[in-house]
């Protein structure tokens, strides 16, 4: 008789292979699950680093714009502090010429005082002697003394006179006396202008010297009042350059993390849309999208890199921008459910909706800048079904919609849908 298991024991059997089947599928989902939360919370963890990286690239960015205008205007200083810097050289080489000019004009002066100061020294021994001729005319005319009488005519030059008459005699001495005196006086006269011109002729030229050493001074202190301005421009375009450089790495460096976040960014989105694929169903006739707003739009920013409206710089726009007017009705692209309606850092009010699989591809679209909502996390919408109004919250310039689709996790052009 051959061994056999008893029914009782297969169904024991049975059991056990079922809860482990059960075990391990709870198992599984558990994990799965937790993957997905992994996802998902990394998901918004790379969304708010965005955000701050690009607020970090809005600073770096208008760090960058000071920088550059303090450099310029630095560098407009600088050209201004150089001219006044060279019409102050040019005034301190024409007080330094006016005062040279001067120092030979008071050198001449000086002379010119010695000389006439000998002459004046050499008047003065003149005026002396024709004192002592005076004197001794006069002793002779008083005392009538034959010896002085002798020497009057000789200091005189009067010749042979006839003595015998007395009176001829003494109005030849007084008229010798008389000219002798007018003489003094001429000698005298002659003495005191040549010690007024000498004086005035100093004078003068002291007076020239110390207004040309004065310009010159003010000439100095202007030259290097200007020289100083000078140095301190070129500190400050200096610090100005060393501000630029700094902020312009600071932006690069901005730009390229952003850069590795949106690639990571991407990943996580490339593995979200391979979880849960559910059940795929065909896109409608048509066009595939429908559109987010009414008859009369216009498109304003399209897909693809671009020059940042608000930074400047060439950066990826993530989605298409459509405007029509603010607070215009925006509609679902297609039917789906809510994942995403608030406010989200430059893309402002936020709807996406999770579309799931649409011709074996999963589908998701975005609606950013909105002014308020219509539709919560959670609701299920239908294809056109109102989601709220049009705005310009978060980083706009103007009021539209930043239109976004993602097929398996990857950011695409929405325009090539409809």
């Amino acid at each position: 008789m051959g061994c056999g298991s008893s029914p009782k024991s297969k169904r024991s059997v049975g059991r056990v292979v079922a809860a482990l089947l059960l075990s391990f599928t709870l198992g599984t989902a558990t994990l799965t699950s937790t993957f997905a939360d992994e996802l998902d919370d990394r998901k918004d963890e790379l969304t708010q680093q965005l955000a701050d990286e690009r607020a970090n690239i809005a600073a770096a960015k208008e760090d960058l714009a000071a920088a550059q205008q303090e450099l310029a205007n630095a560098r407009g200083s600088l050209e201004q502090a150089q001219a006044e810097l060279n019409i102050a050289n040019r005034e301190l080489e024409v007080a330094q010429a006016e005062d040279a000019r001067l120092a030979k004009e008071l050198e001449i002066a000086i002379a010119d005082l010695d000389i006439a100061n000998e002459k004046v020294r050499q008047g003065e021994i003149a005026l002396q002697a024709q004192r002592d001729r005076m004197t001794l005319s006069v002793q002779a005319l008083t005392q009538n003394e034959p010896t002085l009488i002798l020497v009057a005519i000789f200091f005189a030059n009067l010749g042979t006179v006839d003595f015998a008459d007395q009176v001829q005699w003494t109005r030849e001495v007084f008229n010798i006396v008389q000219s002798e005196f007018q003489k003094l006086l001429r000698i005298q006269s002659d003495l005191e202008a040549a010690q007024k011109l000498a004086a005035d002729a100093e004078q003068a030229v002291r007076s020239k010297r110390e207004e040309a050493a004065a310009a010159y001074a003010v000439a100095q202190d202007k030259q290097r009042a200007a020289q100083a301005a000078a140095d301190r421009v070129l500190l400050l375009i200096q610090a100005a350059s060393d501000a630029e450089k700094s902020a312009d790495s600071s932006l690069a460096i901005a730009q390229a993390s952003e850069q590795d976040l949106l690639k990571e960014m991407a990943a996580i989105q490339a593995e979200i849309a391979k979880r849960d694929p559910g059940e795929s169903r065909p896109a409608d006739s048509g066009s595939f999208f429908h559109l987010p707003l009414d008859p009369g739009w216009s498109l304003t920013s399209p897909f693809g890199w671009r020059i940042h409206p608000v930074y400047g710089y060439q950066s990826y726009h993530s989605g298409t921008d459509l405007a029509n007017g603010c607070g215009k009705p925006l509609y679902a692209a297609e039917a789906g459910q809510v994942i995403r309606a608030g406010y989200y850092g430059e893309f402002g009010n936020y709807t996406v909706i999770d579309h799931g699989l649409i011709d074996g591809n999963r589908y998701s679209t975005g609606y950013a800048h909105q002014v308020s909502f219509a539709v919560s996390v959670g609701d299920w919408v239908y294809r056109g079904q109102l989601l709220g109004y049009t705005g310009r919250t978060g980083l706009a310039t103007g009021c539209h919609v930043h239109w976004q689709v993602w097929k398996n996790g990857v950011l695409g052009n929405v325009m090539e849908y409809v």
